[in-house]
């Protein structure tokens, strides 16, 4: 029996090359917020890495982008999208569905961070984030965005919060 491979279109290999330094970025800079006190580890395939050949991802989701760690002690994960709109030129902010599953099965709280890389704010400020619970609880519907069709949460604009130092002084609080 022969498997049959899902092609990647081009403009995902260089998205996913894109998102990698942004990644990187933001990783850096909640570690910088938390004066070092957090450690984002990588777990994702290819995050701060880019497009890995011949490594298929359809239907895989073992982990978010990065397990969150403060004094060798897991304390949460969190997922990051280097997005290219603004936040408030957004209609939708939509969550994959597959990550909302990882969240469901997760014994630690998750958090999923958009980089709205349009803004022309410093990094801690650009960045918005919201709580996997949040997201969960939003409507999800398979839906055409960017060209390809996507099973997606909806989340509410107003379930997000602005800026990674509250971010980071969240997750360090998670410790108390």
């Amino acid at each position: 029996m022969s498997k049959t491979k899902r092609r990647i279109k081009k403009d995902e290999i260089i998205r996913t090359d894109n998102s990698a330094p942004c990644e990187r970025e933001t990783r850096i800079e909640i570690e910088r917020l938390s004066n070092d006190r957090l450690r984002l580890i990588p777990m994702g395939v290819g995050v701060e890495v880019g497009y890995i050949e011949n490594v298929d991802l359809k239907g895989k989701i073992d982990s978010l982008d990065y397990l969150v760690v403060f004094k060798r002690k897991q304390i949460a994960w969190i997922d990051v999208t280097c997005s290219n709109y603004t936040f408030e030129g957004s209609q939708i902010m939509p969550v994959n569905y597959y990550k909302g599953e990882f969240i469901q099965k997760a014994n630690l709280p998750c958090f999923i961070v958009f980089s709205m890389e349009k803004e022309q704010l410093p990094k801690k400020d650009r960045c918005v984030w919201i709580v996997g619970r949040d997201v969960i609880k939003s409507e999800h519907k398979w839906d055409y965005i960017g060209g390809k069709r996507q099973h997606n949460y909806y989340t509410k604009k107003q379930d997000w919060i602005r800026g990674l130092q509250s971010l980071a002084d969240g997750l360090i609080h998670l410790t108390d």
